[in-house]
């Protein structure tokens, strides 16, 4: 019995065995060394073409694969006409050893003729989606080379006008204009037709555009004037191009996309597998599977797309460790149900204005509309809008998101459409941004985790850190009516206006009563104009109510009035609360705490100025402050906890929304600074604000509005601001807003004062781990303490995906050197710019041996300017300045000098005797170090040589140490400077 048992199960798995596998699929190779008339069956046998692959493609097995041989280059799309199984997908991968088969819609352009001044051209039948030189996007010839036209008026959503524009009528026919058409879109058109300003699209914009947005026009031949432009003349089919600094393009490498996609599935092919392949440089995707099912593509490198650089629309769908850069529009977008994206790298996505889709793109991954698919352990940086739009009942979860909305505004990190059922956890969003340079705006809406959806159901926002967004760390707007949702232990930080906010901006009619539930969050603000949060009505005239809120982490360091509420109908009204007052107000938070701590942000090292406030003592008086509107009132009293007499401020309300006192005129100096104290008391508790009036206008303000609160008991406050105008009439204001009513003023002072800044983010120290594994980090002997006051010290563990915010009460201020410098194979002397990069500063004592007293890293702009903040050095105390950067001469400061204030300048490119020795060389009017030193042995020589033609004997691209002028390429003008320093036996020179 036992045997037979075996026998059936042996013959069970054999039948399943033949129902998954097709013993017939067949393995085919290509190599570019291959023939395509040879069998394609085996490695020595290998067809040569991408033609011959399609060619084969309708004769294809389920369980077929095609291997492009590694360390090759293909040119041509592949297109799957076939499907696979279940079991035994189709295949389209690599064999072999070495870096990824690269299959590319690049087509090589030679034989460039001089047509004029330093403009070239050629013949070339094919289509040009872009042009690259040197691994380079370039930029299709237009007006102006750079920057934006601004809108006069818009002519509905068909044309705009703009007076700027007087060439002749007819001048634009034909041309593109590339017009930002709202904070979130830019749009491209044909322009029909132009006459005195007025210009005409060839169709309607998604979103109607309007003056002071900004635009540009190209597609030109006229306009072709700069190095790195171009234009395609498809009625003559010449190709033209002015090559960076104007070289003969026949001398560097130049490549045009003319391909449309890399590999294109054709309609219903499904069980397709695509892995190990670098696409590169195609006109539409790198991937095209609008309706395919079953597609997995894994560990391939995809870039330079000009369209997506996968398109997906099917079910079990699996996108995983895939690598995508500089992609034109999106990177990846999806129409799914089922499947998975995890560990996925998408760097540089949607970074040129105007090339992108109409109306909505410039995204790195767009799932907005998917279901049942998880997002997990996927690295976003640096995405023109926002990193990641998502939508439905997906699972989105332990995901870094870096640098979103670099070329658009209004966006997000992580930017949440219609959704139900969906979970957004652990996920790490940094510095959304917001870029309004061509947008009407005059702000930055810049949110980690912002949800701007019509429905949102049963939604979960949990355990994620969102920190330096340039808006609101999570912002929820709601548009209808939000059903169990929950906002829970999230960590908020140093996001630049509020760390939550809640409001019903978007909503077309008013829903009074949300039931968010908001809990366990950390709230962390690091200035007192940062709120903890915000909750705005702007659809009724009574406020709504956000939902349940408890057990939540106010914390401000810097303000106790960290929490507002906003209504505008039926005219503006903001109150400011204090945890304390939010509560008895709110009925809300019963359980939440606020800040422990409480710091300045600066410390005074010196007093400029006497008392600027005439009679600020109130010893028998209130003369020279004044009072507005009719309603508000200043009186001369005393109070039990103030000294001698004081200023009593009353306010009565008297239609207005508030009323102020206003001390005596007194000068304030653009770039200076100024401490401002008083003491207040009260009958009662509640609350007052302090503004900087301007005598320019009475919407101008000299330094933003500050609250603060009044009991009945002594309060002494003081707050120091920067000056950002010089007003020669400058008032110190007092307001108060209804339902308070009277606050005790005294002992008012105001002085010019020297500080030194301290440093917020040192105080309250953010640890964070934005990657998979458990990350262990030392505290280098400093003791902390954490947000509930226990003392924290030695190293912290901090979990995948988590942070954690801890309190240094001892900290000591920085020490800021801006320096200025420049290196000598990185600076372009003809634009007077440097290629950015980052550039080590050692301090060393001014008497030998001159040991290292500090040392920073810090990116060095192209203009040569770096900011560098160092801990050990003191104030007074001379420090030698060694710069060290990867390729180039270690250079000293030619004397020791002083930090003064904290603050110490140091420019090494005006003079070469900036440097110690005069060891700098000099190109154009600038001083530069010496490049060359890539070994590191602190002089330019033979070796040196060696190692950089080596390299470009090989030719190495990407970022590297042998490449000294930038360029990522090591070729002859590398050799050329370091051959150069090296016959001139430059080396180190130190005390």
């Amino acid at each position: 019995m036992k045997f037979r048992i075996s026998v059936l199960l042996l013959v069970i798995l054999i039948a399943e065995f033949l129902g998954t596998t097709d013993l017939s699929a067949t393995n085919y190779y290509i190599s570019s060394s291959g023939d395509d008339l040879n069998t394609g069956t085996s490695t020595s046998s290998p067809w040569k073409t991408i033609t011959k692959v399609n060619s084969f493609m309708a004769s294809a097995l389920p369980g077929d694969r095609f291997l492009f041989n590694k360390g090759d280059t293909f040119y041509g799309t592949v297109i799957i006409s076939k499907s696979g199984a279940a079991g035994n997908e189709i295949t389209i991968g690599s064999y072999g050893s070495g870096n990824l088969p690269v299959i590319t819609g690049r087509k090589l352009i030679t034989g460039w003729s001089l047509y004029s001044g330093n403009i070239y051209r050629v013949h070339l039948t094919d289509s040009v989606f872009h042009l690259y030189a040197d691994n380079k996007l370039m930029t299709i010839a237009r007006y102006p080379n750079s920057g934006y036209l601004k809108i006069d008026a818009n002519i509905g959503n068909t044309g705009i006008h703009d007076a700027a524009l007087t060439q002749s009528s007819g001048y634009w026919n034909g041309a593109n204009i590339r017009v930002r058409t709202a904070n979130w879109s830019y749009e491209t058109k044909k322009i029909t037709s132009f006459s005195s300003g007025n210009i005409t699209f060839n169709s309607a914009t998604q979103y109607t555009t309007a003056a002071n947005y900004g635009y540009y026009l190209d597609n030109k031949l006229n306009q072709l004037d700069v190095e790195n432009e171009w234009y395609k003349d498809y009625s003559t089919g010449y190709l033209y191009f002015y090559a960076p600094d104007g070289v003969n393009p026949n001398s560097i490498l130049v490549e045009a996309l003319v391909k449309r996609d890399g590999i294109y599935m054709q309609i219903s092919k499904h069980f397709i597998k695509v892995q190990d392949l670098n696409l590169n440089g195609f006109g539409d995707m790198g991937i095209n599977a609008y309706t395919s099912s079953n597609v997995t593509v894994t560990n391939c490198r995809i870039t330079n797309t000009t369209n997506n650089g996968i398109l997906v629309n099917g079910s079990n769908i699996i996108l995983n460790n895939n690598y995508f850069e500089d992609n034109i529009n999106n990177a990846i977008y999806c129409l799914i149900t089922g499947g998975e994206i995890k560990n996925n790298y998408i760097n540089r996505t949607g970074l040129h204005p105007g090339y992108g889709s109409n109306g909505s793109g410039y995204i790195a991954l767009n799932v907005h509309i998917c279901r049942n698919l998880t997002i997990e352990n996927n690295i976003i940086d640096s995405t023109g809008y926002s990193g990641m739009i998502v939508g439905k009942n997906l699972t989105i979860k332990n995901n870094f998101i870096n640098y979103s909305l670099l070329e658009l505004n209004d966006g997000a990190g992580i930017d949440i459409a219609d959704s139900d059922s969906m979970t957004i956890t652990n996920n790490v969003v940094f510095n959304t941004i917001g870029n309004i340079e061509s947008s009407s705006s005059q702000y930055q809406y810049g949110t980690g985790i912002y949800i701007n959806a019509g429905i949102v159901k049963n939604t979960l926002i949990q355990n994620n850190t969102s920190a330096f967004n340039t808006y609101a760390g999570i912002y929820m707007d709601h548009k209808g009516s939000p059903v169990n949702n929950k906002v829970l232990g999230n960590l908020l930080y140093n996001n630049l206006n509020m760390q939550l906010l809640f409001a019903d901006f978007s909503t077309s009619s008013n829903i009074p009563v949300y039931n968010t539930i908001v809990k366990n969050n950390i709230c962390y603000s690091l200035s007192s104009l940062q709120y903890c949060m915000i909750q705005r009505t702007y659809s009724s005239s009574s406020y709504n109510d956000y939902g349940l809120f408890d057990s939540n982490y106010y914390c401000n360091p810097y303000s106790d009035y960290s929490i507002a509420k906003t209504k505008y109908s039926p005219s503006y009204i903001q109150n400011n609360y204090s945890l304390e007052l939010w509560k008895a107000n709110s009925g809300k938070d019963a359980n939440s705490k606020q800040s422990l701590f409480t710091f300045e942000q600066f410390g005074i090292t010196d007093t400029l100025s006497e008392n600027l406030i005439t009679n600020s003592t109130f010893d028998q008086n209130v003369s020279n402050w004044t009072s507005w509107p009719v309603g508000q009132t200043n009186t001369w009293t005393t109070h039990p906890n103030l000294d001698g007499g004081c200023m009593k401020i009353k306010w009565n309300g008297n239609g207005f929304t508030q009323g102020f006192s206003m001390s005596n005129p007194y000068p304030i100096i653009n770039g200076e600074y100024y401490l401002l104290s008083f003491s207040s008391a009260g009958n009662h508790s509640g609350s007052f604000n302090i503004w900087g009036f301007s005598s320019y206008s009475s919407s101008t303000f000299t330094f933003p509005q500050k609250y603060y609160g009044y009991d009945n008991v002594r309060k002494d406050y003081s707050y120091t601001y920067k000056a950002d105008t010089t007003d020669p009439g400058a008032m110190l204001s007092i307001g108060l807003i209804l339902p308070d009513t009277a606050v005790y003023i005294d002992n008012v002072r105001k002085y010019r004062v020297n500080v030194e800044k301290i440093d917020s983010s040192q105080l309250s120290k953010f640890f964070f781990n934005e990657t998979n594994t458990v990350k262990n980090i030392s505290l280098n002997g400093i003791t902390y303490k954490d947000i509930n006051g226990n003392p924290v010290s030695g190293s912290i563990n901090l979990q995948p995906y988590t942070s954690r915010i801890l309190v240094n009460e001892v900290f000591i201020p920085s020490r800021n050197l801006h320096l200025k410098v420049l290196m000598e194979g990185i600076y372009n002397n003809v634009q007077d710019k440097m290629k950015s990069d980052s550039v080590t500063v050692y301090l060393r004592n001014a008497n030998s041996p001159y040991s290292i007293i500090d040392s920073n890293i810090a990116l060095i702009d192209s203009t040569g300017s770096g900011y560098y903040d160092f801990y050990n050095p003191v104030n007074s105390v001379n420090y030698f300045i060694a710069v060290k950067h990867r390729n180039s001469l270690e250079t000293w400061s030619s004397s020791a000098i002083s930090f003064n204030n904290n603050i110490m300048n140091y420019d090494f490119t005006n003079a070469s005797n900036k440097a110690f020795g005069n060891n700098q060389t000099q190109s154009g009017s600038k001083f530069c170090i010496y490049s060359g030193d890539v070994n590191n042995d602190d002089q330019i020589e033979l070796m040196d040589i060696l190692q950089v033609k080596d390299a470009t004997d090989i030719f190495q691209t990407g970022y590297f140490i042998e490449d000294l002028n930038g360029d990522a390429l090591a070729d002859l003008s590398d050799v050329g400077i370091v051959y150069n320093n090296a016959s001139n036996f430059i080396a180190i020179i130190r005390p």
